[in-house]
């Protein structure tokens, strides 16, 4: 959708055109593999006429595999914060500036906590470190929005608890209604399709999405969206 689906890639420092695969283009590597869920967010939310201007921006910033401790505010242990926190907060601040005085910043699409249901300790700290994480970002976001609304896909577990034995407990902390993160928006990630993922020795297992299943997901965030009344709020 040419002039309506635009992405700020941390590789390009522009406004474009979104292409597919918007993660990885994002990072300067090609990939024809792997998509996520934003482009078909945005194309639901178009086609529903629910944006006045026609148009949805997205300013990728994920990266897979990792921990939420990689993604913390400044605390003790990281007085600068993580690594992935400071490009966020740098990335975000940077494509807003060229964004345009009629831009909003309306929300933030969160994937993330497989790795997180590697270790009991991550797990069972996830949602203190979650709520922590939010509020960090909401303060050094409020100029473009001080209640910025997460939208969330929530960690299915299943076949995927042989691989993360912990991911239960991150699913709970996800699922949880923290009063100190609200509004926070909840997809489950169970219901859609994962593919077949063929690891050392041969052992297959599914335990992410498949294209489609990324697809499915940001169709089914995009009408959580809606039918929350956040998309309607300026």
């Amino acid at each position: 959708m040419p002039g309506q689906l635009l992405m700020y890639p941390m590789s390009q420092r522009r406004w474009m055109d979104a292409k597919i695969n918007v993660g990885y283009f994002s990072l300067g590597v090609t990939s024809t593999w792997s998509t996520g869920p934003e482009m078909e967010f945005g194309r639901t939310l178009i086609e529903a006429g629910v944006v006045p201007s026609g148009r949805v921006g997205f300013i990728p910033t994920a990266v897979g595999a990792t921990y939420l401790a990689e993604w913390m505010p400044p605390w003790e242990w990281q007085p600068e914060g993580g690594e992935l926190w400071v490009k966020l907060i740098s990335v975000v601040r940077e494509a807003m500036g060229k964004a345009g005085s009629g831009a909003s910043l309306r929300g933030l699409i969160w994937v993330q906590g497989e790795n997180d249901g590697r270790a009991q300790v991550d797990a069972e700290t996830y949602g203190s470190r979650f709520a922590t994480f939010v509020a960090g970002l909401r303060a050094e976001l409020a100029p473009y929005n001080p209640r910025l609304p997460i939208v969330m896909g929530v960690m299915s577990t299943g076949p995927r608890l042989e691989w993360y034995t912990r991911l239960d407990v991150v699913r709970a902390a996800q699922l949880y209604d923290d009063p100190m993160t609200r509004p926070v928006v909840r997809v489950d990630m169970a219901i859609f399709s994962f593919y077949e993922q063929v690891f050392t020795g041969g052992v297959s297992k599914a335990i992410h999405l498949s294209k489609q299943g990324q697809c499915d997901m940001g169709a089914a965030m995009a009408k959580a969206w809606m039918a929350s009344g956040l998309q309607a709020q300026a």
